[in-house]
């Protein structure tokens, strides 16, 4: 039996803006599974910021081409399995892309463990603070930036995917936490409902810089940063001596190449940068699910996505991202 699946493609590379025709939705007949795959029927997926780096140039993989399809983790139930760890009925997450069904190696699947999921915490949270963007959070603020309780510490994108857990994760273990972020309504809601101390709203300051030295004149210990650019500058002037930043994303760079790091800087200022991907770290992750699970129960973490119905809508939704009309979006599929 022919099983089909609709997945988004790159239509044609974006440029500096991304534009509607840049994607294309088109349908595909499945592969007939061989030894050792899986096939997936999705019920959800994520929209990474990080993916518009990789179709406007490579980074960290193979580059993207016109007609490719787009990757991006994805949550789902096993329809059919030749791959002894799975069976049909079990949810599974994964890197499936912005589709309907995947065919995929059961390696590159992640089988949902009933002992951190429950009716308190549903799936998609496999796609939210238990999946890539949690991981993410954890890794850069417990392993990069190794937090001590009492230490102050700078998040930038503060309501973003990563952000928003980041900041939460250091006010769970004592941290004094700024937030940057876009709009005083981002910053309202930083402050109200995930518990960071103070904000700034870069769009409301002229010196972002000295802003950033404002709001804490002795200094910030830690420097989450997801953006690159100016904003990376700024906030490492910030940081005290012997401060680290996390260089964990690079949203105002994705479309012009690599960012550039901070002007003045010099030995004396003892300062450590460290850019990371999460799975650099693999021993940590398993720890790290358990206590972000443990934080979700007691109400340290709270997990907030905006959810976008249908398929059709991915793109659109993604292009909004960059325009900051949607934060933290989560597609939830309805297969035709």
């Amino acid at each position: 039996m022919t099983i089909e699946s609709r997945r988004w493609v790159m239509a044609s590379r974006p440029g500096p803006k991304m534009l509607p025709s840049d994607f294309e939705l088109r349908r595909f007949d499945l592969p007939e599974l061989e030894a050792g795959q899986v096939r997936v029927r999705l019920e959800a997926h994520t929209l990474s910021p990080g993916m518009r780096a990789q179709m406007a140039y490579a980074i960290m993989g193979t580059p993207m081409h016109p007609g490719d399809p787009i990757p991006g983790d994805g949550l789902g139930v096993v329809e059919a399995s030749l791959h002894s760890d799975f069976t049909p009925g079990e949810r599974v997450a994964g890197r499936l892309g912005w589709a309907t069904h995947a065919v995929c190696d059961g390696g590159a699947l992640t089988k949902l463990d009933p002992e951190l999921y429950g009716d308190d915490l549903p799936s998609e949270t496999a796609l939210g603070a238990l999946g890539t963007n949690g991981l993410t959070a954890y890794v850069g603020v417990f392993e990069v930036g190794r937090p001590k309780p009492s230490e102050t510490v700078l998040v930038s994108s503060a309501a973003g995917s990563v952000g928003y857990l980041a900041g939460q994760m250091a006010t769970a273990v004592g941290c004094d936490v700024v937030g940057i972020a876009g709009s005083d309504r981002k910053c309202a809601e930083l402050k109200s409902r995930f518990g960071f101390r103070d904000t700034i709203n870069y769009r409301a300051v002229d010196d972002l810089a000295a802003a950033i030295r404002a709001m804490r004149p002795e200094g910030y210990d830690i420097f989450f940063d997801n953006v690159g650019g100016r904003t990376l500058d700024a906030g490492v002037q910030g940081l005290r001596h012997f401060g680290r930043a996390v260089l964990c994303g690079r949203l105002a760079n994705y479309s012009e190449g690599e960012p550039q790091v901070s002007h003045g800087l010099g030995p004396s200022d003892r300062l450590t940068l460290q850019g990371f991907v999460y799975n650099d770290y693999p021993g940590a992750l398993p720890e790290g699910r358990r206590r972000i699970a443990g934080w979700l129960r007691e109400g340290a973490l709270v997990q907030q996505m905006s959810v976008i119905q249908g398929i059709e809508q991915s793109a659109a939704a993604f292009i909004s991202l960059f325009e900051g009309a949607v934060e933290r979006p989560l597609v939830r599929i309805s297969a035709a």
